[in-house]
């Protein structure tokens, strides 16, 4: 299982939340979104 993400930034000191299936990357002050590949 593959995860992509849809970023415009890269997150250097970021939290990461597993969230199956979706996993959510907190930022700063953004919150990204993570959607995990079928692959």
């Amino acid at each position: 299982m593959k995860t992509t993400w849809h970023s415009q930034e890269n997150a250097k000191s970021s939290q990461i939340i597993f969230n199956a299936p979706t996993i959510f990357k907190i930022d700063e002050n953004h919150l990204y979104l993570w959607q995990t590949d079928r692959s």
